[in-house]
């Protein structure tokens, strides 16, 4: 009788394991897209507007990836539309603040495409900030 327990478990177990290891890996986050056209037009706002406070580099710093790696476009979006230009925020119209998104992923070597970074607040929240790494050298 135990012997027939034991192997039943056995069986179970296996299964169990199999299912396991069949089980699809989780998709690849979603990657932000954008367009040169889109980073050049968010180019000219950052220059117009956010080098009155902030240094490029303060977009595109080890500290700015490691503190934004992993978070989604519209985090990034909404942190700026919310508390950016600092004498008024929110002032901008919301195409602006995409565009500025897109600059800054630009400027953190992140890849443009044909599809531009969407207002669409759902597809923003999908979007994945994978910022490299800096080298440490």
């Amino acid at each position: 009788m135990f012997a027939a327990g034991l192997v039943w478990a056995i069986v179970v177990a296996g299964r169990i394991a199999v299912a396991f290891a069949q089980a699809p890996a989780a998709p690849p986050a979603n990657p932000v897209t954008y367009t040169d056209e889109q980073a050049a037009r968010g180019g000219e706002v950052f220059s117009g507007v956010c080098l009155e406070c902030h240094a490029r580099k303060d977009f595109s710093d080890a500290e700015f990836r490691g503190k934004w790696r992993g978070r989604t476009a519209f985090d990034l979006f909404e942190r700026m539309r919310s508390t950016m230009p600092e004498s008024d925020p929110g002032s901008l119209a919301r195409q602006q603040y995409i565009d500025v998104v897109a600059y800054v992923m630009k400027l953190n070597g992140l890849s443009a495409g044909s599809a531009e970074l969407p207002d669409d607040e759902a597809v923003l929240k999908k979007q994945i900030l994978a910022l490299p790494s800096l080298d440490p050298r």
